[in-house]
């Protein structure tokens, strides 16, 4: 019968999720801060050393690659190729250590090929994390199931951690540790042996900051010093940029992006900013990377533009997309089997006490191995001048094991000795090279001395360790600085600019039509173009600079703002076409009733009146009808200018009149009404009782005059200066007969 077991439910919960947290923690989300690896990052490298992958082996296929690590990491085969291909791209990693033959993805994002597709094999660096590891380099433990023994660390010869990075998600906690230049690091580790260094600020002359294998720029030194000292930094990296103005075709040239950015995600935000590419000056832009570590992203400008243009163009780039980005840096590792948060000093310290216990293991390993063979040889040497006599003593011995107790006790061999000699043939107990076996010793017993003097001598230990790095050094020589750090008053300013900035002002004419048409005419071809026009269907036409913004307002009460650079151009016969394709929220039935312009950079001057079919009146400021302009996303959509209360209702009439005057100002509408002889009916509203009004987008204004809740058509209104010494309340109605 199985035993019930009395258990608090809570309690019982909070324990298992500990144990779940923290097996997620060391087993499979945070790197080890000795050599800076996952488990299953681990489990790989031990793998192909297992397999013999050397940097100059034959490849093996990835799927079985990943079958036979399964034997240590049972998460199934897709995350061990996945981490596989991962440890090989050069675009993430400072010193990759997996070599992948085939398709490794790509630095524009694209996944790689399946692992039955791709080979792999050890990359020249993983040399430096296996070295010796068979010589009792570090524990081997029991994997999952026990069958098998694994590495708990690997003996890396170099500090991998802050060398390639990692990032990693566990309950409650996050690392991010950023890649950095590993010949810094280890010149750094090498002063701390020195004692050159005397404190964590000191690293600072060594250590530059990260050093990201995408180059780039870290722009302030600030969260360099952070992370170096704290463990934690906040960085502002930018992407490199390049001008070409020779040519038709001026262009930027993005050749270096910021570190965990795809090339095909920092186009898109480009082009996302650069809806209308016409805007900066741009008509195209162009992916030309041909490798992964030859990027090429050019901006094609139109022809004529300047390298100040394009300075300023690149400026409004670091604005407004990822070309300039915040990344954060959390050095979480596991460290004594917990997880800490290390500055620079404590991670290189761990690395260097880690790495003088990796190497006392492998002295200490090779000298149990000389003395071992020490004592075979002398043994083998004692034998010169009896070699008859063991001969005799063979021939009369029962058996190998009767052999070596003899040997034991008539010579006072020891059981070693005793062993070896009594399982060499008689024929090569005879012919042993005493010479070669004497020389042997002596270097057997200077090696051993010197072993012994690394192993219990700290300034010879630590001699031999500044070597060690040293090799490593010469090893990683080829990683020179790709990241430059540079102070903010060095690097260009992150202007957030305006289109007039890079575009030449020019004066044109804005031509608004009644079936949603909104476009721009030379002012020259409008005034030859408009003596012939006979249609009746344009609402206004209105002076603006190609650097302005143009807001046309519906009948409906909705708003389209452009930029008028933006605008098609075109002719007065032909139009533009309708918007209603580009914004679908406009009714086909909408028309424009009129348009207000505006300059971004300056408060507007003028205000905007609307009158309504059912008489209500509503006045706005102009800058307050143009939607926010930070972005381009206001082309997608339309704003408002005025909220209708009844349905039916539509706006009939809008002027744009300025501030200054417009409490002067008297409208007289002209209504149709069939009812009168005239057919006319005359109305008028005062502005000044108005003047002070500045409605918001969402109202609707109130009523102003009487339309006998739109029963009266509009037929025309003109505005007026009023007399000073009139009745305010001039906006009564009368009837004109």
């Amino acid at each position: 019968m199985a035993e019930i077991i009395d258990k608090d439910l809570a309690e019982f919960s909070y324990s298992s999720m500990a144990n779940y947290a923290a097996s997620v923690i060391l087993d499979r989300a945070i790197p080890d801060a000795r050599d800076g690896l996952k488990p299953v990052q681990r489990r790989i490298m031990w793998q192909t050393h297992l397999s013999k992958l050397t940097p100059k082996a034959k490849f093996m296929k990835l799927a079985k690659l990943s079958g036979l690590t399964l034997a240590y990491h049972a998460h199934g085969s897709g995350s061990i190729s996945s981490a596989a291909v991962n440890l090989s791209q050069d675009w993430v990693r400072s010193v990759p250590l997996i070599d992948i033959q085939g398709n490794n993805g790509s630095i524009d994002g694209a996944s790689e090929a399946a692992d039955r597709y791709i080979e792999a094999r050890q990359a020249i660096g993983a040399e430096l994390l296996l070295n010796k590891i068979n010589h009792n380099a570090v524990d081997l433990i029991d994997n999952f199931d026990n069958t098998e023994k694994e590495p708990r660390v690997l003996p890396a010869s170099f500090p991998v951690a802050m060398t390639n990075g990692a990032a990693g998600i566990a309950v409650g906690i996050s690392t991010k540790i950023l890649p950095h230049n590993p010949l810094e690091l280890l010149n750094a580790s090498i002063a701390m042996i020195k004692n050159e260094v005397k404190d964590v600020k000191d690293l600072n002359k060594y250590i530059k900051g990260p050093d990201f294998p995408t180059g780039g720029y870290i722009i302030g030194k600030k969260g360099c010093r952070d992370e170096i000292e704290t463990g934690q930094g906040r960085f502002t990296v930018r992407g490199k940029v390049k001008y070409h103005t020779k040519g038709a075709e001026p262009y930027l040239n993005i050749v270096e992006i910021p570190y965990g950015l795809t090339t095909t995600r920092l186009i898109e935000k480009i082009a996302n900013v650069l809806e209308n590419a016409k805007a900066l000056g741009v008509v195209d832009i162009r992916d030309e990377t041909q490798d992964n570590h030859d990027v090429s992203i050019k901006l094609i400008c139109k022809k004529g533009t300047t390298q100040d243009q394009l300075e300023k163009i690149e400026s409004y780039l670091y604005k407004k997309t990822d070309l300039e980005m915040k990344i954060s840096s959390n050095n979480i590792m596991i460290t004594r089997g917990h997880q800490k948060t290390l500055d620079m000093w404590s991670y290189l310290d761990q690395f260097i006490k880690f790495r003088i216990e990796t190497l006392k293991r492998i002295w200490q390993y090779d000298l149990d191995k000389l003395i071992n063979r020490k004592e075979i040889i002398e043994g083998l040497l004692k034998t010169y001048d009896i070699t008859d006599e063991i001969i005799a003593l063979a021939k009369k011995s029962e058996n190998k094991a009767n052999l070596t107790e003899l040997l034991i006790s008539d010579f006072d061999f020891t059981e070693k000795q005793a062993q070896t000699i009594a399982g060499m043939p008689i024929y090569q107990l005879g012919k042993q090279d005493f010479e070669r076996l004497s020389n042997e010793l002596d270097q057997n017993i200077e090696r051993s001395k010197e072993l012994s003097t690394w192993l219990n001598n700290e300034e010879a230990t630590n001699q031999k360790l500044i070597e060690d790095l040293e090799h490593s050094m010469q090893k990683l020589s080829n990683y020179t600085r790709r990241t430059k750090v540079v102070n903010p008053s060095q690097a260009k300013e992150a202007e957030d600019i305006t289109v007039e900035d890079v575009i030449e002002s020019k004066e044109m004419k804005v031509v608004i039509k009644k079936d949603l048409q909104m476009f721009q005419i030379g002012q020259r071809a409008f005034d030859n173009q408009i003596k012939n026009y006979k249609d009746d269907d344009i609402i206004a036409y209105v002076d603006a600079l190609n650097t302005e913004y143009v807001t046309a307002i519906t009948q409906q009460g909705k708003t389209v703002t452009r930029l008028v650079n933006d605008l098609d151009q075109s002719t007065l016969k032909d139009g533009s076409s309708s918007l209603n394709k580009d914004i679908p929220n406009l009714k086909s039935n909408d028309e424009f009733i009129g348009c207000v312009v505006n300059d971004i950079k300056e408060q507007s001057q003028e205000n905007v009146l609307l009158v309504s079919k059912y008489g209500y009146v509503k006045v706005i400021s102009g800058e307050k009808l143009r939607p926010a302009l930070k972005t381009k996303a206001y082309m997608k959509k339309t704003g408002l200018a005025s909220t209708l209360k009844k349905q039916g209702d539509y706006l009939t009439i809008m002027e744009v009149i300025d501030k200054k005057v417009f409490a002067d100002l008297e409208i007289h509408v002209i209504l149709e009404d069939q009812s009168k002889k005239s057919g006319i009916v005359n109305r008028y509203i005062g502005l000044n009782k108005w003047a002070e009004r500045n409605d918001g987008q969402g109202g609707s204004g109130f009523k102003g005059i009487n339309t006998k809740n739109g029963s009266l058509p509009y037929k025309e209104h003109h505005l007026y200066r009023r007399d000073k010494d009139e009745d305010e309340t001039t906006d009564e109605t009368t009837d004109e007969n």
